[in-house]
């Protein structure tokens, strides 16, 4: 298998958009290790870096692999554990390397669904390019790469690959974030049946549902299955399942990516909900779901400034979204910033008058003040809310 795999490996540049070859010279990238979650062998991940590799080297002189792995331990040195996050040590690694693009690819398998998640840093900016695949070889694995390495390379070089025919592009997949290419249906023939006097032609059984009307579906079913919402755990695998075949349905389906983001959340998986939510964010730059989502992956994490960040830009897109208000305040807190979240507790509360966590939330940061009135005051209300957590803590600690 690895050696079918190989051939794919050696023609991956031929994927890459005719239209980007040639036109301008040369700019330098450093590609990073392939980052694996799941049950991939080594063999394989080497197959799939090795034609990642190849795919770009038409397009880019890439920083050889010894002095990325120097600027890589060099960056883990002089960041500590806290500052550490994947955007300060991209730039670190950027900035050691002095290079503007730095590319990672990302797979993830979980039973038969395949993930890859191909990201380009570039600058300030992120450029991500992703494909879900089920039951796929690690040859078809390796040639989807190279569609997702060409899709990448369109988009940074600021060209766009139009297929000759319509026939062409039926012919080949198109790489997740392509706009589908629609045939014109052709007329009717004339047909005996057709004729006066000719019986008519029974009717026919009627189509199956479009695949957007099937991935709408499968999202529902993982909603009910998983009300992410509430925290409620209700046989989060099978969610998954659902938001994963809603996902290869529909690649652009930015619900289905924020939802199955949550449940991985949930479940503690925080690698594979970050992938997704960065996937949808890039699909949709205006989510403030996803930022808000992945806010909270990041303060989960220990990063509450990238946290902020991510409240902050979800806020801005929807100032009416009570949760990242209420994220933010915990955000602060664990940055010692109480007067500040206190202040997203009470819009947080405004927007929502009978929200029982930021109640909550606003009287730990109360008590971190010293405020012990008005702490037990919203812990209280909290309680009448449904906080049964907090009403059993206010029985066993009266004011």
């Amino acid at each position: 298998m690895l050696r079918r795999a190989c051939w794919f490996c050696l023609g991956l540049a031929l994927w890459l958009p005719p239209s980007v070859q040639g036109q301008r010279p040369m700019e330098q990238a450093a590609l990073g290790p392939v980052a694996v979650i799941g049950q991939i062998s080594e063999g394989e991940k080497a197959v799939l870096y090795t034609g990642l590799q190849a795919a770009l080297t038409d397009h880019y002189r890439l920083i050889p692999q010894s002095d990325y792995r120097q600027a890589e331990e060099r960056a883990f040195r002089e960041l500590d554990a806290a500052r550490c996050t994947e955007e300060a040590c991209v730039r670190k690694i950027q900035e050691l390397l002095q290079v503007e693009r730095l590319i990672l690819l990302q797979v993830v398998r979980e039973q038969s669904l395949t993930q890859l998640s191909l990201t380009m840093f570039r600058g300030e900016q992120r450029l991500v390019r992703a494909d879900p695949c089920v039951n796929c070889s690690i040859a078809e694995l390796a040639e989807r790469i190279g569609k997702l390495a060409g899709a990448l390379v369109a988009t940074d070089l600021g060209q766009r690959n139009e297929p000759a025919t319509a026939a062409a592009a039926l012919r080949s997949p198109q790489p997740a974030g392509s706009a589908p290419v629609i045939v014109p249906a052709a007329p009717p023939q004339a047909t005996p049946d057709r004729q006066a006097g000719a019986e008519p032609t029974p009717v026919a059984a009627a189509p199956p549902p479009s695949p957007i009307a099937a991935a709408q579906e499968q999202y529902e079913q993982g909603r009910r299955l998983y009300d992410s919402t509430t925290g409620r755990q209700r046989e989060p695998q099978r969610s998954i399942a659902h938001f994963s075949e809603a996902i290869r349905l529909d690649p652009k389906y930015v619900s289905a990516y924020v939802q199955r983001g949550n449940v991985y959340r949930l479940e503690k998986d925080y690698g594979r909900a970050m992938a997704d939510f960065d996937i949808a964010i890039e699909l949709d730059p205006n989510s403030s779901a996803a930022y808000s989502a992945r806010g909270i992956v990041h303060r989960a994490t220990g990063h509450p400034i990238w946290a902020i960040a991510d409240y902050d830009k979800a806020i801005q897109l929807d100032p009416k979204n009570a949760a990242a208000f209420n994220n933010r305040g915990l955000a602060y807190v664990a940055v010692n910033l109480e007067e500040l979240a206190i202040r997203d507790y009470d819009e947080a509360i405004r927007l929502r008058p009978n929200n029982a966590l930021a109640y909550n939330n606003r009287g730990s940061a109360y008590q971190k003040l010293g405020q012990r009135g008005r702490a037990y005051q919203d812990w209280r209300k909290a309680c009448e809310l449904g906080r049964k957590d907090r009403c059993e803590w206010l029985r066993k600690n009266p004011e």
